[in-house]
């Protein structure tokens, strides 16, 4: 059980990136204490889906013992483990492996305890739980504590306590205390408010404060008999030279039973407060997670004192925190109590030792129960539950093999069952001074009954006991009972299933085979927890039984495997090799032919009749198991060279039995006895076991009832052949609407031609467009990210509806990215994107982006109606999208990087012949990746959203793409939140000299080499998951290996030791005036921290127009409202706003600050995606003219100055406006869609 538990990872943390879901440990608690006969309740947590807690309950009526432990672990750091943290392993006594101390070893203990109460009448209940987050967040604790659950007279929580009954601990709190004050040159202290000033000011008060609890709490029971305040680390300022802005102290408060965690966090920030109320400074206190509260149970009561008398431990308390609290709040009397020690907790290399495990189990379950030697000395009462267990047992057995086995062979097949008694059995007797009481050996296999039940085609369960003649019952070993029946019968194979792994070499490979002999001196040397069985299946084989077989019962079909095949899937263990590689004789070219029929249908192979294979059966050598051929290849000499040909393996045996390996090494063995010096090897593709390769086109248009289909597919250009071949779906963006999608048709075709010439039947597509440059600053802009929704359903609902087995999806504007990649992720079939390409600049190196600051430059009077004009008719050459490094280019870069599109698909020129062999590729890859049984599941990790926001981040790119990446993981399942942007850019710099911000288009950077060799320079600085799967069917690293560097003398992508920012530019801010999260672009250029008055605007179209006629002024902060996904509706851009700010030379003097979006051309202090949004009635909504605006992009704060009071009025005077619309798309996307901080998609809360 605890190597099953191990094996599952559970990591719980407050950090998304390595926080993992802990439903597989559950559903292997519940499953087998289903198979005790609890009754087992599964409580998914109502805000993470993702994790569950258990509550199994045995027994029925008041009062009862529950045994609680919780199921995640601490995060860790693989490469100080000297063992896989996930491979449960023994050593010198010890189990090591992630958990096995802390805390996953308490369940087997508890289950073992379980055991002993099965079939007897319980006066109470007893109840098992198992918990969620206990490491991170005691969400789990809280959860049941909401429910009432469970209830109960005793409660034990497992923790490493090393036996010790634990009846009190620490209450635990992180807290942290920020300083918000105002920068300034610091020449002139007056220039602002210094936090590190008012931050001495509270070390001071927290040193005292620390003392006074010191003074007025004492507890001698614990080691540290007094509260602590540990003050951890602070993080303050930017600059000597300015004054400092802002502080944070993060500090570990600890305090004894009986404190008020609450109460004393209340008096310690109105001591703060108090203290710096003259300096100026706002103060914030929170706490990282809700506080874990003390915990202290009653020294003298019976759990307590039973526990420590059972255990010979005496009653204690512990430094570290537990769900004590919460068990006790319910009612219970609790001690924290379990098997391992602490010491050995949250350290590399955790493990449990055995005797812990022991100790555990005989107080908990059976006291007069142990082993001598390897065999189990039985009691009464063991003999007791045996039985009981057994029999429950055999009865699920019944049923289920009656029915059949689910998803095998035998499904719905009638087998008759029998489940009776077939040994005879016969006390062990007094061993080395021990009476084995109950605890018997195989005295006789019936072995006459056994073979007429089986001459009947009945299957036999046998359980491990017996009975002596007369008439007591026994406690058998399984292992021996399984052994002598097997011998009885000289059976054909004799299985022995374990929790244990498989054996291993030196090189840590599987061991397939062995021989009796050859494990005769391992088996003298080891006494690890395979020995015992080993022996067993050595003794079977020599005494007659063909072979023996150890297999893990945690690999997933392993049964199936052992009874379907003849190689299995564990360590076999034979007397002679009964797999090997010999030359072929005629009698075995029918079994050639079996093996490479399938091969040369599927074109693998060259045909080859069965003539000529008799006329050249002495070239052949046949891979032979049992007696059945199962693979062949053939050495054609000439001389010093010879030919290898007709490599085959049959499908049933291609994975995981080494055959092939097997015939090339013995092809190499002959090819030099026949002094061959160079064997070579024609061929066109490489074998690689496929998955069904029609499996959504063959419902639609195989079979007579789907002729009516095929009907309607003959017009549109169907030959009878193509109704055989997979059918991918052409996804085109194609319109006249935007030049973005003006050439996507001609791409399109190219796509098709490369799907039917690699043998699908390619169908091609139209979904829709809009163009945000066109409709920028108009009502149309509503509809643009509406946009993104509506492309993203279309697809779906042609390539579900059309049956297509794959599809490629060629997108050029803005929303036409992200939308194919949103379709991509939800139907989950192979599929390839294709970027329509950038267009190239207009004269003087204009793009649309010169225009739109065109018109603020026209509006200041700085350009005339003729220069204007000039502009205007010469930005845009022709097709392709936008370019600089703005949404599209962006998205098309962060879609490479996510492994969705082919290698440098993102850096070509819309017109251009590599864009056009892109395409043509794409439909070829497609056909690929079906043949591989790929799909966007298998790139679209989290480890490749990462890879997405890195290349991001890198380029300098689109604030959208936070936006994007966002609704593209939730439509693949993947979480992902605006903090993972903030870890992530922590350590990425911004490296390519882009417009807008930069210098250089996107057409440039292609003249250099495109996007792989930044990437490239990324995977070398470990910046990039090298390992994450794309579409051509190899590895990011892979793609990447042949890559060259850039020009040495170009200046486009700037070197790692040299950025443009040191980290990202998309700067997730946080505060009062945006809760929920904000996103801003700050590339250095505009300065990283701005404090202005507010000037509000309702709607871009009023912003708009004060900034033209000049009522924006230096120093303002624009807000922009009720542009959100719901209250826009659409969420409009605000590229016209800040071209115009640029335009008008206010860059640096104003900050504009919306909860609509900004273009990817967007520049200045900008910051959008505000949420909550102001048609929810998010803070945004509350600011008036000249409130006060700060915001500090290195804290990463964005603050409204107004009392809380004040707003709290405010919001009391708040009124929802009426909306945009009550008809049509957008009022049906305003009703669907969601906060900006969750990629504002439209499917998230259906239900």
């Amino acid at each position: 059980m605890l190597a099953t538990l191990v094996s599952e990872p559970s990591v719980s943390s407050l950090t998304p990136a390595i926080d993992r879901s802990n439903l597989r440990v559950i559903e292997h608690l519940a499953n087998w204490l289903d198979a005790l006969g609890f009754d087992t309740e599964l409580m998914p947590l109502p805000d993470a889906p993702h994790k569950a807690n258990l509550v199994a309950t045995l027994g029925s009526g008041e009062g009862g013992l529950v045994l609680a432990g919780h199921t995640d672990t601490v995060p860790f750091d693989e490469t100080k483990w000297q063992t896989d943290p996930f491979t449960m392993t023994e050593k010198d006594n010890r189990l090591y492996g992630l958990g096995a101390c802390d805390m996953k070893g308490f369940f087997p203990v508890a289950l073992e305890a379980a055991t002993t109460f099965i079939d007897k009448k319980l006066t109470a209940p007893l109840t098992i739980v198992a918990t969620s987050d206990e490491e991170s967040s005691m969400a789990g604790a809280r959860y049941l504590v909401e429910g009432g659950k469970p209830k109960a007279s005793y409660g034990i929580i497992g923790e490493p306590t090393g036996l010790m009954p634990v009846y009190a601990h620490k209450g635990i709190a992180f807290i942290s205390i920020k300083l918000q004050g105002a920068s300034g040159h610091s020449s002139n202290p007056d220039l602002g408010c210094n936090a590190l000033d008012s931050m001495h000011k509270v070390m001071s008060d927290l040193i005292a404060f620390r003392q006074e609890l010191a003074n007025d709490h004492i507890n001698p029971a614990f080691e540290v008999q007094v509260p602590t305040m540990n003050l951890g680390c602070m993080h303050a300022g930017d600059s000597p030279n300015r004054i400092c802005s802002h502080a944070e102290l993060q500090i570990d408060m600890r305090l004894l039973p009986g404190m008020d965690t609450n109460d004393t966090i209340k008096r310690l920030q109105e001591r703060l407060q108090k203290a710096i109320a003259q300096c100026g400074t706002a103060l914030t206190v929170t706490t990282q997670y809700p506080p874990v509260p003390p915990f202290e149970s009653d020294l003298q009561g019976d759990l307590v004192q039973t526990l420590a008398t059972h255990s010979g431990v005496a009653p204690g308390t512990v430094a570290f925190g537990t769900e004590g609290h919460f068990l006790q709040s319910l009612g219970m009397e609790t001690v924290v109590w379990g098997p391992g020690s602490i010491d050995q907790a949250h350290q590399p290399n955790e493990y449990l030792a055995r005797d812990q495990i022991g100790a555990a189990q005989i107080e908990l379950a059976l006291p007069e129960s142990f082993y001598h030697g390897h065999r189990r000395v039985t009691d009464e009462l063991a003999m007791s539950t045996i039985t009981a267990v057994n029999g429950q047992l055999r009865t699920r057995l019944e049923a289920l093999f009656s029915t059949g086995l689910p998803n095998s062979p035998l499904h719905k097949v009638d087998i008759p069952v029998i489940a009776g008694n077939f040994i005879t059995a016969q006390p062990m007797g007094i061993l080395d001074g021990v009476d084995h009481l109950f605890t018997g050996s195989v005295r006789r296999v019936e072995t006459r009954r056994i073979r007429n039940s089986l001459d009947g085609g009945a299957l036999i369960i046998q359980s491990p006991v017996g009975y002596s003649p007369s008439g007591q019952v026994f406690n058998l070993p399984a292992e021996e009972v399984a052994t002598e029946i097997a011998i009885a019968l000289q059976a054909d194979k004799l299985i022995f299933f374990d929790e244990v792994a498989h054996l291993r070499d030196e090189q840590g490979k599987r061991i397939s085979t062995v021989t009796p002999g050859s494990l005769d001196q391992a088996l003298a040397t080891t006494d690890d927890a395979n020995a015992t069985r080993l022996r067993y299946l050595q003794q079977a084989v020599r005494r007659g039984v063909t072979k023996s077989h150890l297999v893990p019962f945690t690999d997933d079909g392993a049964l199936l495997a052992e009874l379907f095949t003849a190689e299995g899937i564990g360590t076999q263990v034979v007397e002679q090799q009964h797999k090997g590689v010999r030359a072929a004789t005629r009698e075995d070219v029918a079994g050639i032919v079996e093996v490479i029929r399938p091969l040369e249908e599927s074109g693998a192979l060259v045909r080859r009749e069965r003539d000529r294979l008799e006329q050249e059966i002495d070239n052949f050598l046949v891979a032979e198991l049992d007696g059945i051929v199962v693979g062949c290849c053939a050495v054609y000499p000439y001389g010093a060279q010879a030919e290898l040909a007709c490599v085959g393996v049959h499908e049933n045996y291609q994975a995981g039995n080494g055959i092939g390996a097997r015939l090339l090494a013995a092809a190499e063995e002959t090819a030099r006895n026949n002094n061959v010096n160079t064997l070579f090897v024609l061929t066109t593709q490489t074998r690689i076991p496929m998955a069904d390769e029609r499996p959504y086109s063959s419902i639609v248009v195989d079979g007579v009832e789907q002729a009516p289909s095929r009907a309607m597919l003959y017009p549109v250009g169907f030959t009878e052949e193509d109704f055989k071949k997979p059918q991918i779906g052409i996804a085109s963006t194609w319109s006249m609407v935007t030049p973005c999608n003006m050439h996507i048709n001609a791409l399109a075709d190219e796509a098709v031609k490369g799907a039917d010439a690699a043998g699908a039947k390619a169908v091609l597509f139209n979904t829709i467009t809009v163009s945000d440059g066109i409709s920028m600053g108009t009502p149309g802009m509503r509809y643009s990210l509406a946009s993104r929704e509506v492309i993203a359903d279309s697809i779906e609902t042609v390539v579900g509806a059309q049956g297509f087995d794959g599809f490629v999806a060629i997108g050029g504007c803005d929303k036409n990215m992200p939308a194919c990649g949103i379709a991509i992720a939800r139907m989950n079939r192979p599929a390839v994107f294709v970027y329509g390409g950038t267009i190239m600049p207009g004269a003087e190196r204009r793009d649309v982006v010169s225009v739109f600051e065109a018109v603020g430059q026209h509006a200041a009077g700085n350009l005339s109606d003729i220069k204007l004009k000039e502009i205007e008719s010469t930005a845009i050459p022709g097709p392709g999208s936008c370019g600089g490094m703005y949404t599209a280019n962006t998205m098309a870069s962060a879609m490479e990087a996510l492994g969705l599109s082919l290698p440098n698909s993102s850096a070509q020129n819309a017109i251009s012949d590599a864009k056009k062999q892109d395409s043509y590729n794409a439909g070829a890859a497609v056909r690929n990746l079906i043949k591989l049984g790929l799909k966007p599941s298998d790139m679209l990790s989290r480890e490749a959203f990462e890879n997405a926001i890195t290349v991001t981040i890198a380029l300098e790119g689109s604030t959208n793409a936070v936006l994007h990446l966002l609704a593209i993981a939730h439509a693949a399942g993947i979480p992902l939140e605006l903090d993972d942007f903030t870890r992530v850019g922590a350590r990425v710099p911004v490296l390519a000299d882009m417009r807008p911000a930069g210098v250089y288009s996107m057409s440039e950077l292609i003249a250099i080499g495109g996007i792989q060799p930044l990437m490239k320079t990324l995977l070398n600085e470990g910046l990039l998951h090298g390992d994450c799967m794309t579409v051509t069917g190899k590895t990011l690293a892979e793609n990447l290996a042949g890559v060259a560097d850039y020009p040495s003398d170009q200046k486009i992508i700037r070197p790692m030791n040299n950025p443009i920012k040191k980290d990202s530019h998309l700067v997730i801010l946080r505060g009062n005036l945006a809760p929920e999260g904000a996103v801003a672009k700050i590339t250095g250029h505009e300065g990283l921290n701005f404090t202005g008055k507010a000037r509000c605007f309702h709607g871009e179209e009023a912003g708009m127009a004060a900034i033209m006629d000049g009522t924006v002024q230096a120093g303002d902060v624009v807000i922009i409202r009720y542009e959100g996904p719901k209250g826009g509706p659409g969420m409009r851009e605000m590229l016209s706003p800040t071209s115009a700010i640029n335009g008008r030379g206010l860059s640096d003097d104003v900050a504009l600050l919306t909860d609509g979006r900004f273009s990817g051309g967007s520049r200045g202090f900008v910051i959008g995606h505000v949420t909550p949004e102001a048609f929810e009635g998010g803070p945004i909504a509350l600011v008036e003219d000249g409130d006060q605006i700060t915001v500090d992009a290195e804290a990463k704060t964005v603050i409204l100055h107004v009392d809380d009071a004040t707003l709290e009025k405010r919001k009391s005077q708040w009124q929802r406006p009426a909306p945009y619309t009550t008809r049509g798309t957008l009022a049906k996307y305003a009703k669907l869609v969601t906060s900006a901080s969750e990629g504002a998609v439209t499917d998230k809360y259906l239900d």
